[in-house]
């Protein structure tokens, strides 16, 4: 018994170690959600609309894909334009916040080798600054349910909220594990980027996953193993008014888990190296 607990003792005091990096970071959440918000008005600075900005180029591109894609493949308007509304706010979230992600230590190399900030804030930095503007893209959905009379139910109310919190802790753990391996190796964001791009035209986002019904072995591969699939219907589905599939939120969780013990393993063993590769 003492020799086990020999050998577990270093193994997780060095994971208790980021942990406690992370939880420092969640304590100092006035400085990473202040520092978000400098990074949204910066990037609008001097201009008449500000961040409604992206709420119009949205609003824009939700319309006149939507109309189209409805147009091409027969899909009543009332019906595809707030699938796809819904689909493409939560796609935005979803890749804006990883390819930021690839940057986070990156781009705060002056603060990570002046200040003695945990590294866990760069990375809430980004998640902040995506969810503000997830918050603002929201809008461009509420209009068009509004429109089309799709009210607010007790799946809207009770199920987003759960759904953005399981997509939360994917995208943490998913930060975590891109910053410190593109802070070592550049290439990588350049291939995520990439991935990401394909993904988009191979995921039910702009297409309803219905089509595939008749060919069961293309839908269990674009949607059923696709846990991009998944991570999207985590909140389109209750921003419809509607319950994602169980199987959703298993998959969702079970990455969860597993990620954020990949995630950890890689911040531990690498942590002390950051600074000198940023």
């Amino acid at each position: 018994m003492p020799y086990e607990v020999a050998q577990l003792s270093p193994l997780s005091g060095v994971c208790m170690q980021q942990i406690s990096d992370i939880i420092k970071g969640i304590e100092r959440w006035n400085v990473w959600y202040y520092m978000a918000l400098n990074d949204v008005r910066s990037r609008y600075k001097r201009t008449i609309l500000g961040p409604f900005w992206t709420v119009l180029n949205v609003g824009i591109l939700v319309l006149a894909l939507g109309l189209v894609y409805s147009y091409l493949w027969k899909v009543d308007t009332a019906v595809f334009l707030p699938y796809f509304s819904a689909g493409y706010v939560s796609w935005i979230f979803f890749t804006s916040t990883i390819n930021e992600s690839n940057y986070a230590l990156i781009n705060s190399e002056k603060a990570i080798k002046s200040t003695a900030l945990p590294y866990s804030v760069h990375i809430f930095r980004v998640l902040a600054r995506n969810v503000i503007v997830l918050a603002h893209c929201l809008l461009v959905h509420l209009c068009v349910i509004i429109y089309f009379g799709i009210w607010p139910n007790m799946n809207m109310v009770l199920l987003f909220p759960l759904g953005l919190f399981i997509l939360f802790m994917n995208l943490l753990w998913i930060a975590v594990f891109l910053s410190v391996i593109c802070a070592r190796y550049r290439d990588v964001s350049q291939a995520v980027t990439s991935v990401l791009q394909v993904a988009f035209f191979v995921t039910p986002i702009f297409w309803q996953v219905k089509i595939l019904d008749d060919r069961p072995e293309v839908r269990l591969i674009l949607a059923d193993l696709n846990p991009v699939f998944h991570y999207v219907e985590l909140v389109r589905k209750p921003l419809l008014g509607q319950v994602p599939a169980l199987e959703t939120y298993v998959v969702t969780i079970v990455i969860a888990v597993i990620g954020s013990m990949l995630s950890l393993s890689i911040f531990s063993r690498y942590k002390g190296r950051i600074a000198f590769w940023v």
